[in-house]
């Protein structure tokens, strides 16, 4: 009989590091672009790149892109700090929900209508005005399926579980 040592554990063990540190590292340069991201949305004079970058989150975030971005920030914080557990991976899922509820409500008070390309057209007008083109979206399909008072409801209880899930209240 020959004994001999497997080493096949040695190498998947250093395939979990490289990959672990990739993670890492690319969450680590996600969180560094949503910072210049949030400098380039707060300052005015950003110059070319600045201006780009700025317009397209107000295309696709309207008045809400930099609270988008601040939540971002804070999820990729918590994921860096190693502080990515179930209950703040729930916690990260719930706040993108109320944001994306809270988009649908920015639309429906802006603009009622049923018609989506209505909802576009004032996406796509300079002013940050509404919730942009995820906003018009959203807003579109929650007033066909469950309607304004439906999604008010819908928030409510979304960030009612929120607040619960913060306050570890079971």
């Amino acid at each position: 009989m020959n004994n001999k040592r497997k080493t096949r554990s040695k190498t998947k063990k250093t395939n979990l590091n490289k990959d672990k540190v990739l993670y890492r590292n690319t969450i680590l340069g996600l969180l560094l672009l949503n910072t210049f991201f949030i400098i380039f949305s707060i300052f005015s004079n950003t110059g070319f790149l600045g201006n780009i970058i700025k317009n397209v989150f107000q295309k696709l975030f309207g008045g809400t892109y930099i609270i988008f971005l601040i939540i971002m920030e804070i999820i990729y914080t918590v994921v860096i700090l190693g502080k990515l557990n179930k209950k703040n991976k729930n916690r990260s899922i719930m706040g993108l929900l109320v944001f994306f509820n809270y988009m649908g409500i920015v639309d429906l008070s802006n603009n009622t209508s049923n018609n989506l390309s209505i909802k576009f057209s004032i996406a796509q007008s300079t002013a940050p005005k509404g919730s942009g083109y995820l906003g018009a979206i959203l807003g579109y399909f929650y007033n066909i399926m469950i309607g304004t008072i439906g999604l008010y409801v819908f928030t409510f209880i979304i960030a009612l579980f929120l607040i619960l899930s913060f306050l570890d209240i079971t």
